[in-house]
């Protein structure tokens, strides 16, 4: 992985060989051991990089690292400079996934105010985490949609 300044554009970008690995195409529904269609649903736990985390038992909300990840915690978060137009680093992070609820059908739109809640309180939980930690730059947090929205863990 590595960090590279664009100079036409004026924006970085992450260069990343091991996320090509991701799958390409969206797989047809198929079972998994545990009897789920989906990794993310409670019982396909073990389908998942080990959890950092959880709200609720049996979960309500869980966190854990992103199997195919853009940033690592490898090398360092310090950008070079090796001429006048090479600008590089490490996509130096941590690229996380949270699951907002155990109901495969649910969307955020469709979780009660409670239920709303405690999906906060993991976000607030997670950016606060990140930031706590003395390299972190800043945290992005972002909401994949349906099957489509990310194809990593399917």
């Amino acid at each position: 992985m590595e960090l590279r300044k664009d100079y036409i554009l004026d924006r970085w970008v992450i260069i990343s060989e091991g996320r090509k690995k991701r799958p390409r195409e969206f797989m047809e529904k198929q079972q998994t051991p545990g009897g789920t269609a989906c990794s993310f649903c409670p019982g396909s736990e073990h389908l998942t990089p080990p959890e950092k985390g959880r709200i609720g038992n049996p979960w309500q909300v869980r966190w854990f690292d992103n199997l195919f990840p853009f940033a690592e915690l490898k090398g360092t978060p310090q950008i070079q400079t090796h001429n006048e137009y090479y600008t590089f680093g490490n996509p130096f992070g941590e690229h996380e996934i949270v699951v907002e609820t155990p109901d495969h059908n649910k969307q955020l739109w469709d979780l009660s105010v409670d239920e709303l809640v405690t999906v906060f309180k993991a976000w607030i939980n997670r950016v606060s985490e990140l930031y706590s930690k003395p390299a972190t730059r800043w945290v992005a947090v972002f909401k994949n949609h349906g099957r489509e929205g990310g194809a990593s863990l399917l």
